[in-house]
């Protein structure tokens, strides 16, 4: 079911893209005639060195050495995390929440954080609601099909706190403001992912 739920948002996806691929684009304003053609010149040029393509060659040796280096690098964080959770006595599902869970999501955060300073928010978001998606739906799936999943020590507050995230996601950035993350509601977002540790650290000392 996950599998095929993953499918059918990447058939909505490329069709979403396909036909917005297909409509006609203007790069300058609307009111183009009220602006000194100078200035939409300046405009013009800014915005074509910040969407400065990479070659093709180079893109995809970068997506493969990146690739590579998230495999090998994604086995050496799981084998470090489970030794750490033996020798301090603490549950894998502990060590997944916390440890390996920001470990494997730096690269999530380095890419939405490269994408805030080049200001692309768009790519931003769309890279941690994309990979969110793709956890929940293919990687949970797809391992789930292949050897079915224990959930383990994994609570109604750690699944609560994802649904809640997902919600604030929703009313944040496409209900409350138009389509905005503003910085308050980031500081929310980033406050309940800190109570949320707090408890995990607080619980399992306890």
């Amino acid at each position: 079911m996950l599998l095929s739920l993953f499918v059918i948002f990447m058939c909505y996806t490329m069709e979403m893209a396909r036909s917005h691929s297909t409509k006609p684009i203007s790069t300058r304003p609307k009111t183009a005639a009220a602006i000194p053609h100078h200035s939409v010149e300046k405009a013009e040029a800014t915005e074509a060195d910040n969407t400065r393509r990479m070659k093709p060659w180079v893109a995809a040796v970068c997506i493969v050495g990146g690739l590579a280096a998230l495999v090998f690098g994604g086995q050496w964080l799981v084998d470090g995390a489970s030794g750490l959770a033996r020798r301090l006595g603490m549950s894998e599902a502990l060590i997944g929440l916390t440890i390996v869970g920001i470990g494997s999501s730096i690269p999530d955060l380095s890419t939405s954080v490269i994408a805030a300073i080049k200001k692309q928010p768009q790519i931003a978001i769309g890279n941690v609601v994309g990979a969110c998606i793709f956890n929940v739906f293919f990687i949970i799936g797809l391992c789930s099909t292949v050897k079915p999943l224990n959930a383990g020590s994994l609570t109604f507050v750690d699944f609560g706190t994802l649904v809640l995230g997902s919600l604030l996601v929703l009313l944040f950035g496409d209900v409350i403001v138009k389509r905005t993350i503003t910085r308050l509601q980031g500081a929310i977002l980033a406050g309940v992912y800190i109570a949320y540790m707090v408890y995990l650290v607080v619980n399992a000392a306890s």
